[in-house]
């Protein structure tokens, strides 16, 4: 059975609400390079648009 959970995404309205920051979050495995987080922007949602977490977490923290 494959895992059906969903990463992250964003859609942002403007260019004002495009840069999200991600940083220090785990992503269902240990990470060494940065991690790609794909969205899209504008009026209608059409460009699309990558944000990084240039240091994703190597384990799930505990909560």
């Amino acid at each position: 059975m494959k895992n059906k959970e969903k990463n992250a995404f964003f859609i942002a309205e403007g260019l004002s609400n495009y840069k999200n920051i991600w940083n220090e979050n785990y992503w269902n495995r240990p990470r060494f390079l940065p991690k790609l987080i794909f969205g899209r922007i504008g009026i209608y949602y059409l460009a699309p648009w990558i944000n990084v977490d240039w240091h994703p977490a190597q384990e799930p923290y505990d909560i």
